[in-house]
């Protein structure tokens, strides 16, 4: 039995748990979603789609600290002076597959560096200063954050 809910202004029939009947109702929803800019859409290598939420969020960061990412955006500063994360956890693991990080530095004083080590395997070591960016991706299978690119 489905139920009426609003969403982004207007309203649709949800299925409750346990009911079947993916159509045109639920991929009206699935367009809402998108056409919102509050999700962005990742295809995994599986065909899979994961809907990812448009967020950006802020860490200030001590030297030796392992960052836990709270959105796909994460905008960081040091606690004081240029710090060097964690070697062995400089970021904690993805939760699934192909996730997107992308870690932007926001201060040319209070810089954070993400060490090529541990389960980061990225293209040497990288200082985060103001705009400098890295953008990585989950890989489950090796349990390792890959870069993907990079501007510094």
């Amino acid at each position: 039995m489905s139920i009426s809910k609003t969403l982004l202004g207007a309203t649709r029939q949800v299925f409750t748990v346990g009911e079947t009947g993916w159509g045109p109702e639920t991929t009206q929803i699935l367009l809402d979603l998108i056409d919102s800019n509050n999700i962005t859409v990742q295809k995994l290598a599986s065909g899979a789609l994961v809907l990812v939420p448009n967020v950006v969020s802020h860490a200030a960061l001590a030297g030796g600290a392992t960052m836990t990412p709270a959105a796909s955006v994460m905008k960081v500063i040091s606690t004081g002076g240029a710090v060097t994360l964690s070697a062995v956890t400089a970021i904690t693991a993805g939760e699934y597959d192909e996730q997107l990080l992308d870690v932007v530095g926001t201060d040319n004083g209070d810089t954070v560096t993400i060490p090529d080590a541990g389960i980061m395997q990225i293209n040497g070591l990288i200082t985060l200063s103001t705009g400098t960016r890295i953008s990585l991706a989950w890989d489950n299978g090796a349990m390792l954050w890959r870069e993907k690119s990079r501007n510094n």
